[in-house]
This record gives C-alpha cells, sequence and structure tokens, in this order.
C-alpha cells in the first residue's frame, strides 16, 4: 500500500526510512554520520541526467557528472580529472605506481621532465632532449645505453665522457671515443 506524506517526514538518530521487502536500503543518521546503505542484493542505482557531490552549502563540488558528456572530479572545487570525448585531461601531477603507454605519448610546451630510476629526461624545446644519470647509486659504471629490441648495445655515453658506438651485433665498439 502507498503511503502519503504531505510536508516533511522527519526521523530521530538511528530512525531509518527502510525500503524493501528485506529492509534492502535504508536512510538515516546515526547522531554522528549520515547514510544511505544498501543492505540488499544488486546494484544500488542514483539515476539523473546531470549529477552533482557537493558540501552541504552547495559552494563546493567534489563530483560532476553530465548526461552524454563528461565527469570530473574535483580537489578543493578545481577539476583534476576530467573525461572527455578522446579520453581524460589531468590537472597537476600524476604520481602512479606504473605507467604503460600503448600507443605513443606526446610532450609539449615548455620544459617537461620524466623521472627515471637512475637519472632524469628533459624535454626543452621542440628539437632537444636531455637525459642525465645521477650519481645517487655511486656507481663507477653510471652510463647511457641505448640497446635493440633484442638487446644489443648500440652506442654507450659513459658519465666519464668515454663515447661507444656498436658493430651490428652489439658485441664490439667499432667507435670510441676516449
Amino acid at each position: 500500500s502507498a503511503l502519503g506524506v504531505a510536508g516533511n517526514a522527519s526521523f530521530g538518530d538511528n530512525n531509518k526510512a527502510i525500503f524493501g521487502a528485506g529492509s534492502d536500503l535504508q536512510i538515516y543518521h546515526d547522531g554522528s554520520a549520515s547514510y544511505i546503505s544498501d543492505q540488499g542484493t544488486g546494484n544500488l542505482f542514483i539515476q539523473g541526467g546531470n549529477f552533482r557531490v557537493q558540501n552541504p552549502a552547495g559552494t563546493e563540488t567534489y563530483i560532476l557528472a553530465n548526461e552524454n558528456a563528461e565527469v570530473k572530479l574535483y580537489y578543493d572545487n578545481a577539476a583534476k580529472l576530467a573525461t572527455t570525448n578522446t579520453g581524460v585531461n589531468i590537472t597537476g601531477t600524476v604520481t602512479a605506481d606504473g605507467l604503460t603507454v600503448s600507443s605513443g605519448a606526446t610532450f609539449d610546451g615548455g620544459d617537461t621532465t620524466i623521472d627515471f630510476s637512475l637519472g632524469t629526461g628533459r624535454f626543452n624545446t621542440p628539437n632537444s632532449f636531455v637525459f642525465t644519470v645521477d650519481d645517487d647509486s655511486n656507481s663507477a659504471d653510471q652510463a647511457v645505453y641505448f640497446r635493440s629490441n633484442a638487446g644489443q648495445e648500440v652506442a654507450t655515453f659513459k658519465e666519464n665522457g668515454d663515447i661507444s658506438f656498436y658493430e651490428d651485433t652489439g658485441t664490439t665498439a667499432k667507435f670510441f671515443w676516449d
């Protein structure tokens, strides 16, 4: 049977608005936190053409989703991750445990730095790439190696200034600058 409510329905702390034959959906406040709790089987759907999660005053957005358009995640009311029709846009620094790029990467504009385990690569103009080997490991054999897909040496640039270019098997330096 249907229950009609004209006006507000007030519930005290720990009193729940319960929906479903098995108390599947519960909405309540326990005195210190508020809950929308799906206790049943299946999914909890929140449906709407445009969706916002905001602070209580409605002045700061945490999550924004628009039908047939973008989804954005915010930090302090500033969009940091946004889906687009071609992928995603990230504003700020990306910190990740790993990165796989399946079809290429583009670095545009200004001074772009890539940190590697023992060095940094830096695109500082559209026409140059600088790779620096850090000396943190205290290894006497600091070098930048260029290897083929098969792992053969193509060229080696050592920290002491030695440069080697290898023959096609990658075992013997055919041109060596000491």
